[in-house]
């Protein structure tokens, strides 16, 4: 068993690893039809007869999450407006001062606005999940924060729904999930820091017709590490949740 978290590009150097079974962090497989694309809870079927997994990025996660439910019900259309918001260890582990918390602190900013790598990813989720032909705009932040990621999603609303039409829809989806919850609150991420766990809502904004979801996670747990393990133990005929927690450590 093999969890590889190099950087971009290097896995795919190295060659395909001698590990009986392995899950890759980085975006190198991600769209490799020979890998299977680790979103769990869509995913779950073919995980236990899987080698290799490709990681879902933490941003695509959160977005795809929340969309997903109301793409495969035929009750939104594209465009897709994302923007979404992650704790400074969302970016990466890079040296530029700009992504420092330090820099961060008390301020907050949009980064790769118009061109992001992880576009493409949820496209093809959508399509792949949803059956949702759409495109995606796609805006991320950095918050004076080291962890936490919060994905709010806007599409136009196709049909008659309401607020509690719309939770329902992510309830029919998620409620027998043990790591996604439907909460008719809008999702925070503070309370899902060292959680595997998922928060979701959605509601409607009837005066410009659209669907506005949400969810938050922790981009190192369900976005990152925690997806990883969730994955693996499927891969390795264990309990789905063995080491993982829907409880944070907040308070």
């Amino acid at each position: 068993m093999l969890f590889s978290c190099l950087p971009s590009g290097a896995l795919k150097e190295l060659g395909d690893p001698a590990a009986a079974v392995v899950v890759d962090l980085s975006d190198d497989h991600r769209a490799d039809p020979d890998w299977v694309y680790g979103l769990t809870e869509y995913t779950r079927a073919e995980l236990p007869e899987a080698t290799r997994i490709a990681n879902p990025g933490c941003y695509p996660t959160a977005s795809l999450l929340c969309l997903i439910p109301f793409a495969s019900a035929g009750l939104i259309d594209g465009p897709v407006v994302i923007d979404a918001i992650s704790g400074t260890s969302g970016a990466g582990r890079q040296a530029g001062d700009e992504y420092s918390l330090a820099s961060l602190t008390g301020s907050i900013k949009a980064y790769g606005a118009t061109v992001h790598r992880h576009v493409p990813e949820i496209e093809r989720g959508l399509e792949h999940f949803g059956g949702m032909n759409a495109t995606v705009s796609f805006t991320p932040h950095l918050a004076p924060m080291a962890r936490g990621l919060l994905v709010t999603a806007r599409a136009k609303l196709l049909g008659e729904l309401d607020d509690a039409a719309a939770l329902a829809v992510l309830e029919s989806a998620y409620g027998d999930e043990a790591f996604i919850e439907v909460t008719d609150q809008w999702p925070e991420t503070k309370a899902l820091s060292g959680s595997n766990r998922a928060s979701v809502s959605a509601r409607v904004d009837a005066r410009a017709g659209f669907l506005v979801c949400s969810c938050a996670i922790d981009n190192l747990g369900k976005g990152a590490a925690g997806q990883a393990l969730q994955n693996a133990n499927l891969a390795l005929g264990l309990d789905e949740s063995l080491g993982l927690s829907a409880v944070g450590v907040w308070p």
